[in-house]
């Protein structure tokens, strides 16, 4: 009697989690969210080889995004995957000898302390001054880097033209979540 009630608990068990699962799935749309953050560019006399272009700790709160972007009914522990699609950049404060056009290429790294994502190197588009925007493909699983509350967002690259100031850089990154 014993095993024929522990064999038919857990036959429920086990029916009633995978139809939760499937209900998931079905609930559960992927979605597109913006992120955005400021680097400061540091003065760069450097032209001859790649630099580092300053970083920033962003912090995430991924279960109140999550919250928000599917009303309120899944939270962090649903989605499986984050990718970047997509990755802009705005000069702040360029002027006529400071800009983007004093960079050959950038290259944004994600990371949590460990080793990064990195996605690049972009080139700066001919007569790009102000901003660009660059669209990424293959992006590797960042959802790792996001399980605490600190992401650490870098920016290297290599300049053709020494600048003479520091700018600020606004980043615009889009991700996607994805089950």
């Amino acid at each position: 009697m014993k095993k024929r009630f522990l064999l038919s608990f857990l036959a429920f068990a086990t029916l009633w989690f995978s139809s939760c699962d499937k209900i998931e799935d079905a609930l559960f749309k992927p979605f597109e969210s913006p992120l955005n953050f400021e680097v400061t560019i540091p003065v760069i006399t450097n032209t001859s080889s790649e630099v580092n272009m300053g970083q920033t700790i962003v912090r995430y709160n991924l279960d109140s995004i999550i919250k928000k972007n599917t009303g309120d009914v899944f939270g962090a522990d649903v989605v499986g995957s984050m990718y970047i699609n997509q990755i802009g950049i705005q000069l702040l404060d360029n002027n006529a000898s400071n800009h983007l056009g004093n960079f050959d290429y950038v290259k944004l790294a994600v990371s949590s302390g460990g080793t990064p994502a990195v996605f690049g190197p972009f080139n700066i588009p001919a007569g790009a001054a102000a901003s660009a925007a660059f669209t990424t493909s293959n992006s590797p699983n960042i959802k790792p880097f996001f399980s605490g509350s600190n992401v650490i967002f870098a920016m290297n690259g290599k300049a053709n033209k020494a600048t003479t100031q520091p700018l600020r850089a606004r980043i615009s990154a889009t991700i996607r979540f994805e089950k």
